[in-house]
């Protein structure tokens, strides 16, 4: 039926994955890349290792609500890492060093930026909980509130102050319009449940979307958390 179907192509997908983080990995070692993209790589296939571990109990035994979340919440830290190994192995990147930037006049901004994927991170996981019935809506929503003041206040910021700067600007937009998409998506899943939509293939669709935009903002956060990084401590 479609459910197995469905399943499947799931299972092809992650073995697909998680045989490009291998490789990813088998590409970088003899090469002179950083030891902190290396060290995004190893990241990538431990976190696949522990997801292809769940999917395995997930064939013989039903996952605990735990295990499950645990495995939602693990599967957008996959991606993310996989898109930050992107940006920061691409050419362009790579032959040129951070331009440095001069934050003391924000001098919360660079803690900020760092430890909004964490805020990100949690907020998938209570999404999780939520849809896994051991929490709810309220965290989840009092979450995106904050996560969506960083992912708004941050990139403004850094365009306001750094507009031009050749590796932030691309990454506080890609930021900020990943953001706004995933609040819209949150509230257009919301609305619907409370007017009782939810047993429609439109609820269906803007949910899946939700938790799909989900990974790509954990993703976006990552990558603008290390650009800010790097371009601080490049001026250090």
């Amino acid at each position: 039926d479609s459910v197995a179907m469905a399943g499947r192509i799931h299972s092809y997908l992650a073995v697909a994955v998680g045989a490009l983080a291998v490789l990813v990995l088998a590409s970088l070692m003899p090469t002179n890349t950083p030891n902190w993209v290396r060290g995004l790589g190893w990241a990538a296939v431990g976190v696949f290792a522990v997801e292809g571990g769940l999917s395995g109990f997930q064939t013989r035994i039903p996952l605990s609500s735990a295990m499950g979340i645990a495995h939602a919440g693990l599967a957008p830290v996959l991606v993310a890492l996989l898109a930050a190994l992107t940006v920061f192995t691409m050419l362009d990147w790579s032959l040129t060093q951070p331009e440095p930037i001069d934050m003391s006049a924000w001098p919360l901004l660079a803690p900020a930026a760092k430890i909004t994927p964490v805020l990100v991170l949690i907020q998938i996981v209570m999404g999780a909980a939520y849809r896994h019935k051991e929490w709810g809506v309220m965290p989840h929503m009092a979450g995106a509130m904050v996560v969506a003041l960083a992912l708004l206040v941050i990139p403004v910021v850094l365009l306001q102050q750094f507009g031009q700067h050749g590796a932030l600007r691309p990454a506080a937009i890609a930021a900020m319009s990943v953001a706004i998409l995933q609040i819209a998506l949150g509230i257009g899943a919301f609305v619907m449940r409370l007017l009782e939509f939810d047993t429609t293939a439109v609820f269906v669709g803007i949910a899946a979307a939700h938790v799909a935009v989900g990974a790509l903002t954990l993703a976006a956060s990552l990558v603008l958390a290390i650009e800010v990084a790097l371009c601080v401590e490049t001026r250090d």
